[in-house]
């Protein structure tokens, strides 16, 4: 992968589980995975499980392309009808993604993740935006509420 491990993550910031291949992963089930991760945070008690937000990401149409996809690990993106990442907001502010199907870092810093694997809505064509008459939304409120309010089935 691009970048698992300590030197993939911000200064400060200690992953909520040890690495990528420590989790409970099933290829096409993504829903699971996370859920899976989400008792893991709970368990472990690392972090109060209320920083973590499963974030649902798909269109009306049910065709949300994302690149840097271990299904599609060259420049293209993988089609999904919907995919479902972990959000993590820490206490201290820090936002990380945890996808288990990406070649990104895991867990991505989320500004890395929107850059890199969701892309611009202005770089796709509309039947794939993800979003809605919300695009201001996104530049409005922190990286909780942009994944959270706007990354859905609109």
């Amino acid at each position: 992968m691009e970048g698992d491990g300590p030197a993939a993550t911000a200064p400060q910031y200690q992953p909520a589980c040890p690495t990528r291949d420590a989790c409970v992963y099933n290829s096409c089930y993504c829903e699971e995975n996370i859920w899976k991760l989400c008792e893991y945070i709970k368990t472990h008690n690392q972090y109060l499980l209320e920083e973590c937000h499963a974030v649902f990401i798909s269109n009306e149409k049910k065709m949300v392309p994302i690149w840097k996809q271990q299904a599609r690990p060259e420049n293209g993106p993988v089609i999904w009808d919907y995919h479902v990442v972990l959000l993590h907001v820490s206490r201290e502010g820090q936002s990380f993604i945890y996808d288990l199907d990406t070649i990104l870092p895991f867990p991505c810093p989320f500004d890395i993740y929107i850059e890199d694997a969701l892309k611009s809505d202005d770089d796709i064509h509309l039947q794939f935006r993800r979003l809605q008459n919300e695009p201001e939304r996104l530049h409005q409120h922190g990286p909780c509420s942009r994944m959270g309010s706007c990354l859905h089935a609109a």
